[in-house]
């Protein structure tokens, strides 16, 4: 007798199956959006579900229609923060020492002898007889005894 043969296929970008040797590929739950693009994704985690696919340096803001028709549009991280995460709600603060502009993805450490300002959203230069080092806080006296 002939043996059947079966031949496997993964899912499609956006979509899963953790079913082995099942040709059924499953997506986001209803009113979610895949964020990580990949072939092959054998469960939902991997797809990283979103309801809001608002790029890096944005962030998702809910725009309320009728009860359970939420919309959502993208609005830019201030300066002085962040947004590294595809479809994230809130941008993240700079770490001590960086900053940042408007809509970026990732903070910048100042270079030696500026320092952030207290908003942390630009560099400013040491005093004359002051000097820093590159993610440093603040400026620091020179020795002038050396």
């Amino acid at each position: 007798s002939d043996q059947g043969s079966s031949v496997c296929s993964q899912c499609g970008i956006g979509t899963y199956s953790d079913e082995p040797g099942t040709s059924t590929c499953k997506t986001c739950p209803s009113k979610e959006q895949p964020s990580a693009f990949q072939l092959g994704s054998t469960s939902e985690t991997e797809l990283v579900c979103v309801t809001c696919l608002c790029p890096v340096g944005q962030k998702c803001n809910v725009i309320d229609n009728a009860p359970g028709e939420e919309d959502y549009d993208c609005a830019l991280c201030e300066a002085g923060k962040y947004g590294f995460i595809v479809g994230t709600s809130e941008c993240t603060n700079c770490e001590s020492g960086k900053v940042s502009s408007a809509g970026a993805s990732a903070c910048q450490l100042c270079e030696s002898g500026w320092y952030p300002n207290s908003e942390q959203t630009a560099c400013s230069r040491c005093e004359i007889g002051k000097y820093s080092v590159s993610g440093d806080n603040s400026c620091s006296t020179c020795d002038t005894t050396k």
